[in-house]
């Protein structure tokens, strides 16, 4: 089953590669289909364990729309063509105004340059200017899920251990287990009313009064906080209410 799942895998690759190639090398819109994220926010997050040591900007293709946010706000355009210079290796999104259906005569070209792997298939774009993107001329690399589900794999999803033996895990799809409850949880991304990293609780069930718990890495330990509600905003309070150990598997 693995082997031929793989070779069906490798087959889509190729197919996608002979028709970039077919068109001699010009772009369309279903080849940068999908959602697209900074990889310097990805590989500091990776680094830091923190979803607030970076800056995340996210881009998603669909529907011939392009669709922005900064996880603060957020807005889409109206994709109208996609252009190839080949010359020059760049392509261009020719694109329709700010949350606008009918591009009118007023539009904007965003120019990138797309990177692609060995099998043809792109895997990174680079905006030249800020036309669409705030983080210009450097890599956003395709995600297979969204950024939030990302975030939490790479700084709560594991298996951990607190200081009276207890178990607590946050798994890859989004539930958390502790020893007195469970439920569903989502890293939080904006930061431009928090002092600390946080996630946020069954957001589904309450989706206004949210509860929230911080959270901070320390020496490889995983401290886990109370929200105050003495000052503005969302802040951790100054102890840990446990403080986790990861368990090896």
């Amino acid at each position: 089953m693995r082997t031929s799942r793989f070779c069906l895998m490798i087959l889509l690759c190729f197919e996608a590669a002979f028709a970039v190639a077919c068109r001699g090398g010009s772009l369309e819109i279903k080849d940068i289909q999908g959602t697209w994220t900074r990889e310097k926010y990805l590989t500091t997050v990776r680094l830091t364990r923190s979803p607030f040591s970076e800056r995340p900007e996210t881009l998603t293709i669909k529907d011939n729309k392009l669709y922005w946010t900064s996880y603060h706000e957020g807005s889409w355009r109206k994709i109208i063509r996609i252009e190839t210079d080949k010359n020059k290796g760049i392509s261009r999104l020719v694109l329709g105004g700010w949350e606008v259906e009918s591009p009118g005569r007023k539009m904007t070209v965003a120019p990138f340059k797309p990177e692609m792997n060995r099998v043809g298939k792109v895997e990174a774009i680079a905006f030249l200017d800020d036309a669409v993107v705030t983080n210009k001329q450097e890599p956003f690399v395709r995600l297979s899920m969204s950024l939030k589900q990302r975030v939490a794999e790479l700084v709560l999803a594991g298996t951990y251990q607190d200081e009276k033996g207890q178990i607590y895990s946050f798994d890859k799809s989004g539930m958390a287990h502790w020893p007195t409850q469970s439920f569903s949880y989502e890293a939080a991304l904006d930061s431009t009313e928090a002092s600390c990293d946080y996630f946020l609780v069954d957001i589904a069930r309450n989706p206004v009064n949210t509860k929230k718990y911080g959270f901070k890495w320390v020496a490889g330990k995983l401290e886990l906080f109370n929200i105050t509600d003495r000052d503005w905003g969302v802040n951790c309070e100054d102890r840990p209410f446990t403080i986790l150990t990861p368990k090896v598997e």
